[in-house]
């Protein structure tokens, strides 16, 4: 056989494998950008979080100690839809203190990693809150972990679990201190969807 021929054989081989490669590859873009696109938008756990949008009473009782007797508080909160149901964004008031304290509340789900992620902020604290949950029942109880920053550089450790009851209740439990503290103090708050 001629050795051009063969040579030209083994160019047309070569440019065969490569446009076949570059299928490949090119398909594994596109699948990688469907993925990313999908990831982009509301899927079902943001579909359960949007359940809460609306406007509630609220009643928080909070124990310094445990096995005290709770102060109580009444309130308010607003809570809307943020970017098209991709996160919910609560704005509540309350009086545990002699006057109103406001806070602000972002919640999401992040398709990416797999797990809710929250931000708080109000207005006895210049800190950010950052938390993040996972949830075992498709999102009814979701329970979050995070740290609050000490004014004695301490970093304490932050739990939060919230109860989806039904469509027009809900319970947000706080607690502070690592479980294993004894004297770790809590919150509990109870939503109820006003008419």
């Amino acid at each position: 056989m001629n050795r051009y021929v063969v040579i030209g054989l083994i160019f047309t081989w070569i440019a065969a494998g490569s446009r076949g490669a570059a299928q490949v590859e090119s398909e594994a873009s596109r699948q990688e950008l469907r993925e990313t696109l999908q990831a982009a938008f509301p899927g079902p756990q943001q579909k359960e979080l949007a359940k809460r949008v609306g406007q509630y009473t609220t009643v928080t009782k909070f124990w310094p100690k445990p096995n005290t007797e709770p102060l109580q508080d009444s309130g308010s909160s607003i809570i809307t839809e943020l970017l098209g149901g991709r996160f919910l964004l609560e704005e509540s008031v309350n009086s545990m203190t002699a006057q109103p304290v406001s806070g602000t509340r972002m919640f999401g789900y992040n398709n990416t990693t797999q797990q809710y992620e929250a931000s708080w902020v109000y207005a006895g604290s210049t800190a950010i809150v950052s938390l993040h949950g996972t949830s075992t029942d498709k999102g009814a109880t979701v329970n979050y972990s995070g740290t609050l920053d000490d004014p004695n550089t301490r970093k304490d450790p932050f739990s939060v679990s919230i109860h989806q009851i039904d469509g027009d209740h809900f319970v947000v439990t706080m607690r502070i201190g690592s479980p294993d503290e004894p004297e770790r103090s809590a919150f509990e708050t109870s939503y109820t969807r006003k008419k």
